[in-house]
């Protein structure tokens, strides 16, 4: 999946960064699953405006898509 920049936005907006990696790093060490729980007020539309609910679901299957490119090299 190609993120674009308003993805990046929402990354930026939740996260502090627009680095996908680096936003998967830390939810790999995280004791819950950090990116999901930062990212479902954007989906259930409590936080964010209209629009950030389809932005933070790809970024949730982007974030999916790296844990399995990841996992093909363990």
């Amino acid at each position: 999946m190609i993120l674009e920049e308003k993805h990046k936005d929402l990354m930026r907006k939740v996260f502090g960064t627009d680095n996908l990696q680096a936003i998967y790093d830390e939810d790999n060490n995280a004791p819950d699953d950090y990116a999901v729980n930062k990212l479902i007020p954007y989906i259930d539309g409590t936080k964010g405006v209209p629009g950030d609910s389809d932005l933070a679901e790809d970024i949730i299957d982007a974030l999916y898509e790296l844990d399995e490119h990841e996992s093909d090299y363990e």
